[in-house]
């Protein structure tokens, strides 16, 4: 396929961000599974390409691009309830 795009599509609301600790964050990248967030912090934080991160964690560049995208999908819904309001369908 054509070019590789790894720019982290946010969907979390700029009030929700703005409100936002450290501590906060730190939570709900916990609650993720180890290999989602692994990914997601290889991309999102340390600024890896796809391709890197799939020789880093072995595994095939479509498994990285889902963790990824799931780990996102995730975090974004984890953000968005308040503090002790998480729903049983997004706990690990």
């Amino acid at each position: 396929m054509g070019g590789e795009v790894s720019a982290p599509a946010f969907i979390v609301p700029a009030e929700t961000v703005e409100r936002l600790t450290a501590r906060e964050l730190e939570a709900a990248l916990d609650r993720l599974p180890k290999d989602q967030r692994e990914a997601l912090l290889l991309c999102d934080l340390w600024g890896f390409r796809y391709a890197e991160i799939a020789e880093i964690v072995d595994s095939p560049i479509g498994t990285v691009r889902s963790r990824i995208a799931r780990a996102r999908a995730r975090l974004s819904a984890l953000l968005a309830k308040p503090a002790g309001r998480e729903s049983k369908d997004l706990r690990p």
